[in-house]
């Protein structure tokens, strides 16, 4: 089945953090790795169950922009992982600006 994707998937090891949004400033101590990521969204793996959390996200790339991209995200989907005591997300990033959708067009370009 051929899948009708707005933006292209990057599969690639890139590190997260992400904090809960009602915290603020940010508490960055969670962190993994991303699974996938496009403008639209971001799967990755995490150490905790994230079923309806609005979540700040850090991803960094050494190889895109010289800077950490912050974003906001909405968990989408947060069910266990074949490894014991971590989850799966599927999150949608939201009010994204368009310098930040930029951003993510140079890291799936930068991927291709």
């Amino acid at each position: 089945m051929l899948e009708k994707r707005k933006h292209k998937r990057v599969v690639r090891p890139l590190n997260i953090r992400f904090s809960f949004n009602e915290s603020y400033p940010p508490n960055w101590n969670l962190s993994s790795y991303i699974d996938n990521i496009s403008a639209g969204g971001v799967r990755f793996t995490a150490p905790c169950d994230l079923t309806d959390k609005v979540l700040k996200l850090e991803i960094q790339s050494p190889r895109w922009i010289p800077r950490t991209l912050v974003l906001d995200a909405v968990v989408l989907e947060s069910k266990p992982s074949e490894y014991p005591s971590f989850f799966n997300i599927r999150a949608k990033f939201v009010n994204i600006s368009d310098e930040q959708v930029k951003d993510l067009t140079i890291l799936e370009n930068d991927f291709r």
